[in-house]
């Protein structure tokens, strides 16, 4: 869980919480819809990051195409 955590991108205290929850022998069905609720806020924060990353090389690409005259 902690390895999958870290490849993930996620931060020590989400692992932190993660791993606690797996560690305690109360029903999975929590457990599994807060790691599921971590996993997609995660994935639309990546999601995020992905498409300002696309932007930004767009713009270099457009800034090499038709460089500045000065």
């Amino acid at each position: 869980m902690i390895l999958r955590g870290k490849r993930l991108g996620f931060s020590l205290d989400d692992i932190v919480q993660l791993v606690e929850l797996y560690e305690t022998p109360k029903d999975t069905l929590p457990q599994l819809e807060y790691y599921l609720e971590t996993l997609l806020k995660h994935k639309l924060n990546l999601l995020a990051q992905k498409s300002d990353l696309e932007e930004a090389e767009q713009e270099c690409r457009q800034a090499l195409m038709h460089p500045a005259r000065g």
